[in-house]
């Protein structure tokens, strides 16, 4: 069973279970959200990517043999009509020629260097009791052009733990200074956030990713890296001894593998191009939690299980402060 890159469902914002109806009145809103005449500032070719897979998606799912040959490239839904993460991971994985046998080679952790500071706020995010926000630092050894100092926030609220960040990386140099426009609602009114706001979950892979202009630049298996950041940093919060991560690992390598716009590997013969991808340091089991330690680079602003709403505990300098989501 193989699996598509763009989830046609996504792209439409609608449920997997949608009627006809919900995926036509949808697809027209888009189609006007994104028609030329009313985007004159937006660049030509990335409208017409946009609308490119706007059509393909409507053209697989208003049509009923189609559609139903399309469900059946998609991860199968459990009673909750939620996604069976294992089943997926595992077909994912041998779709992509990764076993469970050689997919921990050469026994090294391959996590970016700015997500180690993402991995020790969800560790103790996790370990404390209550809410709170933890807000990440970009790593000192992160020499990129025009990036923020915050690089990620962590939220937790009634145990829920949801991530944000800076989608600045992802752009081209010249264009991360510029403001972030997001059209939503059923009208699809733009508006304008400042370049270093921190984008949460909903906008980076949920179902407001498609009303952000920039949502092409975004990495694959997103979602599925961030799941796993959060298992691995559950594991390492709670579990003691040795800890099984080979399926957090897979998925942790499967997004930095496939993202090679995006991220340097260490190691790998660098070129003009690399010098503003993310670096990713292979780092030895026996140095993970070294490196954990070392990265512990967040900054915790609110306190809720200590605080009233509108009280903070700590203070920090840097970036907008403004979240979107």
């Amino acid at each position: 069973m193989g699996y598509m890159t763009n989830n046609y469902y996504q792209i439409l914002g609608v449920p997997r279970n949608a009627r006809f109806g919900e995926i036509q009145d949808n697809y027209r809103r888009l189609v006007k959200k994104n028609h030329p005449d009313l985007n004159p500032h937006r660049p030509q070719d990335e409208i017409n990517e946009k609308m490119s897979l706007i059509n393909e998606a409507y053209g697989v799912l208003s049509n009923s043999e189609k559609r139903k040959k399309y469900d059946q490239t998609l991860p199968v839904l459990n009673k909750e009509g939620k996604i069976n993460a294992d089943e997926f991971l595992r077909d994912l994985m041998k779709n992509l020629g990764i076993t469970e046998e050689n997919s921990l080679r050469k026994d090294y952790f391959l996590i970016p260097e700015n997500d180690y500071g993402l991995l020790s706020a969800l560790k103790t995010a996790y370990k404390t009791e209550g809410d709170g926000e933890w807000r990440i630092l970009r790593s000192e050894n992160d020499k990129r052009e025009n990036l923020p100092k915050e690089f990620y926030k962590v939220i937790k609220e009634n145990g829920k733990i949801k991530i944000s960040r800076s989608i600045a990386d992802w752009r081209e140099i010249k264009d991360r200074n510029k403001d972030i426009i997001v059209a939503d609602g059923v009208y699809c009114k733009k508006r304008n956030m400042p370049w270093d706001t921190l984008v949460s979950e909903e906008y980076l892979f949920g179902i407001n990713r498609y009303s952000m202009e920039d949502f092409t630049k975004f990495p694959t298996h997103l979602e599925g890296y961030i799941e796993s950041m959060k298992s691995l940093a559950q594991k390492i919060a709670f579990e003691k001894g040795e800890i099984d991560v080979a399926k957090e690992l897979m998925a942790i390598k499967c997004y930095v593998e496939f993202n090679p716009k995006n991220t340097k590997i260490e190691g790998v013969s660098l070129s003009p191009n690399d010098l503003d991808k993310e670096f990713v340091p292979k780092i030895s089991f026996e140095n993970f939690y070294k490196k954990l330690k070392d990265s512990e680079i967040c900054v915790k602003v609110r306190d809720d299980s200590k605080a009233k709403e509108g009280q903070y505990k700590g203070s920090f300098q840097g970036g907008s402060g403004e979240s979107l989501g």
